[in-house]
Formats: C-alpha cells, sequence, structure tokens
C-alpha cells in the first residue's frame, strides 16, 4: 500500500452497521479491513501468510486475551460488491462463507490478517460478526509487561536497513523517560497531535527521501496514512512491536438506544495498533482529525472534543447540541397559526355550526401538530425505511442481466474499470482463479499467461490500489491505452489456443 497524496472524499453511506452494545470505556469503534507488518520504500505490504476456508457462523479460533468484551455486529453493505469483511476487535465468527487470512497455521501463535468472503456481499446484503473488543483501560495497559512472545518480535520490530537515524533519535527522545510501554506508546500520539497538523490532501513526497522522515521533519502535515505509519515505526524503532491497521473510522451514530453507525467516505482510515502481552493488539489514535481515545476508563469524557469536533463514541449522541424531544414538541407548538381564521362564506352560520367548525378547525391543527412532530421524532426511521426500500429496489436491479453490470460500471472509478480489463483477459483465456484473489495474484495470473503485458498489468494495478485507498480515481495519460493493448494481447493469446491443435496438425502431415 502506498501511502499517497489523499483526496477529498464525499458523504455517501458505505456501511450501515449495527452493534449490540456500546464501543467499552465510552470510546469509538474502529471497522478494520486488513492489517500491514512491512515498511519498506515508503510503502506497507505483508509477510507472508496463511489462508484457511471457514463455513458460515464456524469458530475462526482467534488468538485469546485478557480483558475482552463480547459483541455481536450486524453490517449491511452500500457498495456495489464487497469482497473483504470490516470487523471490530477480533472476530470469532462471520455469518457468510470466507477465507480467514492468518499470520501462520493455526496454533496461539497466529494474529487474523483480513477475511475475504465468496461469494461477493452485494449491495443492501447483510453479514453477522462476533468478535471480542477490548476494555482494558489505562492502568490496566501500563501494568502490561514487555515479555513479547518471540512470533510477534518477530514479525513486528521489522524497520528498513536504511530507516532514517533522525527518526530513531526522536523515539529515543520521546520514549527514553517513559516507564511503561503504554506510556511510550501514549507519549508518541500525543507528539504528533501536536505537533503535525491535518491536511486531507498533501504533496507528493521527494523522490530521494522516505516519505515518513519527509512527513516527520520537513512538510509536517499530513493524513491518516502517514500519522499511523510515523507511529509505527517510532514505536519499533523503540523496541515495541507495532502495525498498521486499514478501514474506517466509527461514523456517525443515528440511534442511542440499539447503537448504529453510518459509516461514510469520508471515514475511510488508517491507524497503528500497538502489542500489549496479555491484553493482544490496542488500537492508538495519532490523526487530530479523529477524537483521541480515552483509556482512563472515565466514560469516554476525554473524547467528547476532539480537534474536528466529532463525536468520538456512544456516549455521545448524534443530537448533541440541538432541542430535546420536550423543545422540539414546544417549538411546534408556538409554530402553529393561533390568529382567527376569516370566514370564506358570505352567510351567517348558525351557533351549532360555529361549534362544529371550530371544533373542526382544532382538530385538524392538532392533528397536523401531531403529524409534523410524529414526523421531526422519527425521521431518522423513515429516512431509514426509504433508504431500505431504494436499497431493496437497487439491489433488484442489479441483479438483472447487462442491466447489473452497467450498474457495476457505474459504481466505478476509472481506475477501477481499467483493472476490469485485466479480469476480462483471464475470463477470455479460460484461466480459473480460487476464490478471494487478491488484485495483485489475479495480476500475477494474466502476467504468467502473457508475459509481454506485464508492464501495463502492473501499472493498472498500482493505480487500481491506490483507488482502492482512496488516494486517486484517475489513471494516468500514459496508462489509459493499456486496457485496450491488454485486451488485444489476450485476444490474440485466445485465438493461438484455438488455432494451435490445427497448426500441430498441419506440421505433423502438411
Amino acid at each position: 500500500m502506498d501511502l499517497g497524496t489523499g483526496q477529498v472524499l464525499g458523504l455517501n453511506e458505505v456501511l450501515s452497521i449495527e452493534t449490540n452494545q456500546s464501543a467499552p470505556l465510552g470510546n469509538q469503534f474502529y471497522w478494520r479491513l486488513r492489517v500491514y507488518d512491512i515498511y519498506s520504500n515508503s510503502q506497507w505490504s505483508t509477510a507472508p501468510v496463511y489462508s484457511q476456508a471457514f463455513r458460515p457462523s464456524q469458530d475462526l479460533h482467534p488468538p485469546v486475551y485478557g480483558f475482552q468484551v463480547p459483541i455481536q455486529v450486524r453490517v449491511t453493505s452500500e457498495f456495489h460488491q464487497l469482497g473483504m469483511i470490516y470487523t471490530p476487535g477480533i472476530p470469532s465468527q462471520v455469518s457468510k462463507q470466507v477465507n480467514a487470512i492468518f499470520t501462520t497455521q493455526g496454533g496461539s501463535q497466529s494474529d487474523i490478517l483480513a477475511i475475504f468472503t465468496s461469494p461477493e456481499i452485494r449491495f443492501g446484503e447483510a453479514y453477522r460478526v462476533e468478535a471480542d473488543v477490548s476494555s482494558a483501560t489505562q492502568s490496566d495497559l501500563q501494568s502490561a509487561t514487555a515479555d513479547y512472545p518471540q512470533w510477534i518480535l518477530d514479525r513486528y520490530l521489522q524497520l528498513p536497513a536504511d530507516l532514517s537515524p533522525e527518526i530513531r533519535d526522536l523515539s529515543r527522545q520521546l520514549t527514553a523517560s517513559m516507564e511503561t510501554e503504554f506510556d511510550k506508546a501514549a507519549a508518541v500520539t500525543t507528539y504528533l497531535r501536536q505537533n503535525i497538523t491535518y491536511q486531507t490532501t498533501i504533496s507528493a513526497p521527494p523522490a530521494d527521501r522516505d516519505a515518513i522522515e519527509w512527513f516527520l521533519f520537513d512538510y509536517k502535515k499530513g493524513f491518516c496514512n502517514y500519522y499511523a505509519s510515523a507511529e509505527v515505526l517510532l514505536l519499533r524503532a523503540a523496541g515495541i512491536p507495532a502495525r498498521l491497521a486499514v478501514g474506517y473510522a466509527q461514523g456517525v451514530q443515528s440511534s442511542t438506544n440499539l447503537p448504529r453507525y453510518s459509516v461514510r467516505e469520508k471515514d475511510s482510515h488508517a491507524w497503528p495498533e500497538v502489542f500489549f502481552p496479555g491484553f493482544g493488539w490496542i488500537p492508538f489514535e495519532p490523526t487530530t482529525a479523529i477524537t483521541s481515545i480515552d483509556y482512563t476508563g472515565a466514560g469516554g469524557a476525554g473524547a467528547l472534543g476532539g480537534p474536528t469536533g466529532q463525536t468520538g463514541g456512544a456516549a455521545t449522541p448524534r443530537q448533541l447540541g440541538r432541542l430535546t424531544g420536550e423543545d422540539r414538541a414546544q417549538a411546534l407548538l408556538d409554530s402553529l397559526d393561533t390568529g382567527e381564521t376569516t370566514p370564506t362564506v358570505t352567510r351567517e352560520l348558525s351557533l351549532f355550526a360555529k361549534i362544529l367548525v371550530g371544533v373542526g378547525i382544532a382538530a385538524l391543527l392538532m392533528g397536523i401538530t401531531l403529524l409534523v412532530f410524529y414526523l421531526r421524532r422519527n425521521r431518522n426511521a423513515i429516512r431509514t425505511q426509504i433508504a431500505r426500500q431504494w436499497r431493496g429496489f437497487y439491489h433488484f436491479l442489479t441483479r438483472l442481466p447487462l442491466v447489473g453490470d452497467l450498474f457495476l460500471l457505474m459504481s466505478l472509478n476509472q481506475a477501477q474499470r481499467a483493472f476490469l480489463s485485466i479480469e476480462r483477459s483471464l475470463r477470455i483465456l479460460g484461466t480459473r482463479l480460487p476464490a478471494g484473489a487478491t488484485a495483485a495474484e489475479i495480476t500475477d495470473a494474466l502476467v504468467e499467461e502473457i508475459p509481454e503485458i506485464e508492464p501495463d498489468a502492473r501499472a493498472l494495478l498500482i493505480n487500481y490500489q491506490a483507488s482502492v485507498y482512496g488516494q486517486t480515481e484517475k489513471l494516468p495519460i500514459k496508462a489509459r491505452l493499456a486496457p485496450l493493448r491488454i485486451n488485444i494481447a489476450a485476444g490474440r493469446a485466445a485465438l493461438r489456443r484455438f488455432f494451435a491443435p490445427v497448426r500441430r496438425f498441419n506440421d505433423r502431415f502438411g
């Protein structure tokens, strides 16, 4: 994953998530998609992994840590197609057929790095996840020792051989006087929040400088990819295992009874996770655009007024700062017209008729008042019902022949549409791929079949990965003819295969 230069994302909903309880300690949830553990040449990647298939609701056998709270989550996808599972904490069950990606093959020395689903989840479909979320407080984490398992040290302390001495020096300055590993992680988080300016888009880092070195000491501005990467490197330099997680921040809470979160495009996020023996992976939040995490156990009091004014957890209702239900009702009553009604008839009404008209007008006004009050009070539920009906209709349309393909193309950006040429070429060649194959594996499969298109295929892969993580949506001009060249090469290869028996016959008997 390249760190990128960022882009302005919209308010369109991508996930609708319901949970059976709020986040522990009044903090926010993080919806993790996958994690990375190797940093090199200003990019993140993953060390060799092990994949295992699981049936719906089969136990994933995750590692067991202390101070965990079991939660249940229902996720409704607003993506046209979703091939990976978003989950909080440590997932233990998923209601779909999945392939889980582990660090090693089974045993307690194995982290779940990502979860792929096959078939893909369509627009409007939902899946359920059972997971464990840490409830450890600051005092709990300060009690953790530095006695890390060897497999954790082997995988999560990796640093580039040419890591800047300045980064190592800054790590020592921030952590040398700290007594516990938690205090060291907190010190690095605080430094980044206080000394780096959040900026949605930035200039491209110089080609001759490491991106994080440039970010920390020269540019001093950036977005979540840079904040999180900087914290991981600074902690690893201090001997503390850490990794990079990507996915979405909590989103907007739209219900206070049964927590529901509307996750939007702009909630796309990256954050560091730090390993504490006995407690597992704990998220930290160095990015100033997101509310800081409060581990004091004070109910998230420290997370209610983040730098961007975002609400950071279940303790803060969406209606914060708005009128209460009683005030809204009173405002509606005050807004009604209480003046006299001028008769529209010319003849004098009897006393009984006047009483009937008065009662009718009073009933009408009361009905309007109750209707407006009901609509105002239940506007979220009504909006949600309308959205569900539209999602159902849209889901029906996407299943129609040709129409579904058209909707798919409309939902993709330029880089993602271009990458479809690689998948299309593999279908032309009759090449079958395993369920849950990554974009890189798909590209490798086509390059193996047609080696001469490797430069074009690699260019499309790089731009596709950048578009998935919100770094760009358009292809460079020099890459725009790559899909056409790939399709032509695939067509030629398919024709050669088709006429190969004829050529062999001619060579033998001709």
